[in-house]
């Protein structure tokens, strides 16, 4: 079974989220064999994104 990253990979309408996931340095979360349920917009639904240019800083933020 693929994981969400490789997954993605594949998905060329969601390169805008893995962007935001590589970015953001939460590769570790998204790579690992453990089941979980995630919600990803296609590239449309990332372009209302406002500032994103800092989101590596405020990581643990998404995640919590």
């Amino acid at each position: 079974m693929k994981n969400i990253l490789e997954t993605l990979k594949g998905l060329p309408n969601c390169s805008k989220f893995l962007s935001l996931i590589r970015r953001s340095k939460l590769e570790s979360i998204f790579s690992g064999s453990r089941p979980i349920t995630v919600f990803v917009p296609s590239n449309k639904g990332c372009d209302c994104l406002e500032d994103v240019k800092d989101i590596g800083k405020n990581s643990q933020k998404i995640v919590n």
